[in-house]
């Protein structure tokens, strides 16, 4: 009777294992039409990983800089390998279908052999599950794109943060001039001031005042040359070099982002964004190992030959006659741990599949966010340029009046501090609005397939 139910339980585990034998059926997520932070002037552009965004900036030194970081990266060396890795084990499981070949030689007089003698001889051996292996083929096919979307998330990466990097290390640049400049009116003020109190004609309160702000100038250019270092440090990292200077020209002034304004469809980003690609494959390579827990169920097809040369007697002599066997029977055996093996990857499949769905909501939450963040800022810096331009206005009224004797040179130096400050400002909002517009343009996956070719990385280049 326990025999009957034992047979029964493989039976119905067995036949409802193939419907872990098919492809993972894809859990639906539904989408808005349109990102609801899309700007409605925003430029919708088709295939985003194709193009090298960033050469719309038209500046050689981000384009060395992305190009150099493709080609050293070492995050990108380790992404790489790992997909050797993934080609490995899926060629291992290719070559799994050929039968593999013993040689065999020396003396028996075991029956099961014919009782040969002496004997030397070969014995091709091939034990066959050909549902575990059409399933460990399935996982090790979906290994191999798993890691080449991952391959293609670390450049995506990899190009954000050097964009990042650089357009920051520029705009501190230009910060730690800015600071001087402001700094050296503030001195030039603090001597007018001192002057006038040497004389009597001023109180010492007003020296303090700007000598306490020429200090707090003072330290926000000590913490600006900090920051310069850092994302010195950062390129280099990036480009797999040791910390040193980075050594750019100060263009930050040039650059106008507010010409640039991506647009695009959830649609796109579904089918372009690395991880959601990698997060639908480890579905599918999770689905692959429940099937091949079942596949295990099947009974194995062996297949044997012995092909020999036998002296077909009890004395030792040299084998001159041919002999050997030939046989073919399934095999079928039962783990009872497997039923705890399909149930825990049941588990870790279902889990997969709450990550697939967890990881398109994050991707429709962050590129919405990075919409929302793109226009936001470039609005805060085109109000602010709009202000700095009112003020650069006014001063330039005031240099007129001072120039015709009308306000003294304190005051034109305080309208001129103004001035001073709003540059400043302006400079921080020009690069926050240009960190929102590179992590926008990440988080529509551009640019990651561009010049994509494997070869174009320096495998040997681990030293720098």
């Amino acid at each position: 009777m326990k025999i009957k139910k034992l047979f029964y339980l493989i039976t119905v585990s067995t036949i409802a294992g193939c419907s872990w034998m098919r492809e993972a059926p894809m859990q639906s997520v539904n989408q808005p039409n349109g990102f609801v932070s899309a700007s409605i002037n925003s430029e919708n552009i088709e295939s985003l990983p194709y193009i090298a965004w960033w050469s719309q900036f038209d500046d050689a030194q981000l384009n060395g800089l992305i190009e150099s970081a493709l080609y050293n990266n070492l995050d990108i060396g380790i992404a790489i390998s790992n997909l050797d890795s993934a080609r490995g084990q899926l060629n291992q499981v290719n070559l799994a279908w050929i039968p593999g070949i013993s040689e065999w030689g020396g003396y028996s007089t075991n029956p099961a052999f014919g009782a040969p003698g002496s004997f030397v001889g070969l014995f091709p051996a091939y034990t066959l599950n050909i549902a575990s292996l059409i399933q460990q083929g399935r996982l090790a096919r979906y290994g191999v794109k798993y890691f080449d979307a991952a391959v293609d998330g670390t450049r995506l990466e990899i190009i954000g943060a050097v964009s990042s990097s650089y357009f920051t290390l520029l705009s501190q640049q230009r910060q730690l001039l800015l600071l001087q400049e402001y700094n050296n009116d503030l001195i030039n003020l603090v001597n007018l001031s001192r002057k006038k109190l040497d004389i009597g004609i001023q109180s010492d309160i007003e020296l303090s005042g700007l000598q306490s702000q020429q200090k707090l100038i003072a330290a926000q250019m000590e913490l600006t040359e900090h920051n310069i270092q850092l994302s010195s440090n950062s390129i280099n990292y990036l480009l797999n070099k040791n910390p040193e200077k980075v050594s750019l020209s100060d263009n930050f002034a040039k650059f106008n982002f507010t010409q640039f304004n991506p647009g695009d469809l959830p649609s796109n980003v579904l089918q372009n964004r690395p991880d959601i690609r990698m997060a639908e494959y480890a579905v599918q390579m999770s689905h692959a190992k429940v099937g091949i827990d079942y596949a295990s169920l099947f009974p194995a097809i062996q297949l044997d030959k012995f092909i020999a040369l036998v002296n077909g007697s009890t004395v030792l002599s040299v084998p001159n006659q041919r002999g050997g066997f030939q046989d073919a029977y399934t095999v079928a055996g039962l783990e009872p741990s497997i039923f705890g093996a399909i149930e825990a990857d049941k588990g870790a499949y279902n889990a997969q599949v709450y990550s697939y769905v967890q990881t398109v909501r994050k991707a429709l939450k962050d590129t919405d966010n990075a919409f929302s963040a793109n226009n936001r800022f470039r609005n805060n810096y085109l109000n602010i340029e709009s202000a700095y331009a009112s003020l650069d206005k006014k001063y330039t009224l005031q240099n007129n009046l001072y120039k015709s004797g009308i306000i003294s040179y304190p005051e034109l130096l305080q309208a001129k501090l103004a001035v001073d400050d709003m540059r400043i400002i302006s400079n921080q909002a020009k690069l926050q609005h240009v960190t929102a517009l590179v992590n926008l343009y990440q988080q529509l996956a551009g640019g990651y397939k561009y010049h994509n070719e494997e070869s174009n990385y320096n495998k040997l280049n681990i030293d720098g």
